[in-house]
């Protein structure tokens, strides 16, 4: 009699427990203990967004997963531009990890077996990284302090190729050490959308990793580092120099239509950029002390996107922007027809209404051919 009702007990605990046991195995199971990140935490998996809540920074539950993926984790402030209080990871199915630390930079994560391995081997690419990491930090302190930006590029020229071999062959001796580990499959994406590279570490990668239940993780970065370089070579076709461009009416910062083409007959700098975009704001000092100088020569229309308007309007106030400003909405068509893909864009147009030449990023040749162009 003992032993029956015994038997019945654990066959009910079993029935039981079987729900969450099967959830388990299609959710990853997630431990936080991160300071200063509030009670809230917004996790994208996919197409999904997820909101969990916790207590001062400890959160503690299950992310139901259809398989491994990558996810990225932020506080709601976060996604509104007012901090940065974020994480991404490689999120697998039936496993558990645990990250402690400081968002966004200060982080490290341990749990079961899988994370324990991607945590060392995260470390193992930091230190491969970490050389050309340095001289591109070096670099830019160097330009924030006032160094001539063409100079310091230059400096970067010349070193960064042989930096970048070393760092890649580095990268791969990785992915070599590690091919049997399911953790090595994270190393696809840590080749910084290089494809030919990421390519070459798939290969080296045993085939159960490549086909196993981390295969997502493997195949998943190569396929959107393709369709960010088609992405890529579409907007460079349409920001090529000789390009005419495409008209097109926003509303200026006074509350009136401006129209692209009213400004035909004169030298027209588009600057694509946002409040939230720090070196969008990086520029505008020297931007503005250019216009000063050559106004009379030339034209800019800022073209503020993915913002609000007031925050829109309050950027221009605090930076003291005295140019043309106009607002594009996120349903706009302007960011199709201009392929406009990274922040900020500076698009300069001739007087015929031709692409002279674009700059992607803060790029201290704008300012060297602003200068040719205009200069005595």
């Amino acid at each position: 009699m003992f032993r029956h009702y015994a038997f019945g007990a654990i066959l009910m605990w079993l029935m039981a427990a079987m729900p969450l046991m099967a959830a388990n195995k299609k959710a990853l199971h997630i431990k936080a203990q991160l300071q200063g990140v509030g009670d809230t935490l917004v996790v994208i998996h996919g197409e999904e967004q997820t909101l969990f809540t916790g207590h001062d920074g400890t959160f503690d539950f299950l992310l139901p997963l259809p398989h491994a993926m990558y996810i990225e984790a932020a506080t709601p402030a976060s996604f509104r531009g007012e901090e940065q209080q974020f994480f991404r990871l490689p999120a697998v199915p039936g496993e558990t990890v645990e990250i402690k630390g400081t968002l966004p930079a200060d982080w490290t994560v341990s749990g079961s077996r899988f994370y324990a391995d991607y945590q060392a081997l995260i470390t193992e690419v930091m230190v491969a990284e970490q050389p050309l990491s340095d001289l591109t930090a070096s670099l830019n302190q160097q330009i924030l302090d006032g160094g001539n930006r063409d100079s310091l590029q230059q400096v970067y020229n010349q070193m960064q190729p042989a930096m970048l071999k070393t760092q890649n062959d580095a990268l791969l001796a990785i992915v070599r050490r590690h091919a049997d580990n399911p953790v090595v499959a994270v190393m696809t994406a840590e080749m910084n959308g290089d494809i030919p590279m990421m390519q070459q570490a798939i290969a080296l990668m045993a085939r159960p990793v490549r086909e196993g239940k981390v295969r997502q993780l493997v195949y998943g970065p190569l396929e959107q580092a393709k369709m960010q370089r088609d992405s890529e070579e579409a907007s460079a076709r349409k920001q090529a120099a000789g390009v005419e461009v495409p008209d097109f009416t926003l509303t200026d910062i006074h509350g009136q239509p401006l129209q692209l083409s009213s400004l035909r007959g004169r030298y027209v700098l588009l600057d694509f950029w946002g409040s939230w975009c720090g070196w969008c704001k990086e520029g505008f000092p020297q931007m503005r002390r250019q216009y000063e100088q050559y106004k009379d020569k030339f034209d800019i229309l800022g073209i503020d996107c993915r913002d609000s308007q007031e925050a829109w309007r309050q950027t221009v106030k605090e930076f003291d922007l005295p140019w043309l400003h106009v607002y594009c909405p996120d349903d706009s068509s302007v960011f199709e027809a201009y392929g406009i893909i990274a922040f900020p864009t500076k698009i300069l147009i001739g007087p015929d209404g031709k692409i002279v030449k674009t700059f992607v990023g803060e790029d201290p040749l704008y300012y060297s051919l602003i200068d040719e162009l205009f200069g005595e």
